[in-house]
C-alpha cells in the first residue's frame, strides 16, 4: 500500500512536470506570433507611406 502511494505521487510528479515544460516551450512561441501580429500593422502603415511619398514625389514632377 506504502508502496502504491509513493508510485502514484512518483507518476503524478512526472505528469506535473512534463506540463510544466509543455507550457514554457509554448510560452515563446507564442510571443513570437503576438510580436509577428504586432510588426505586421506597422508593416502596412510603412507601405502605405511609401505610397504617399511616391505620390507626392510624382505630383511635385
Amino acid at each position: 500500500m506504502v508502496g502504491q502511494k509513493k508510485f502514484a505521487s512518483y507518476l503524478s510528479e512526472l505528469v506535473e512536470s512534463k506540463e510544466k515544460k509543455e507550457e514554457a516551450e509554448k510560452k515563446p512561441a507564442e510571443e513570437e506570433t503576438r510580436t509577428a501580429e504586432k510588426k505586421e500593422p506597422s508593416r502596412e502603415a510603412d507601405k502605405k507611406e511609401t505610397k504617399q511619398k511616391k505620390t507626392s514625389r510624382k505630383e511635385e514632377k
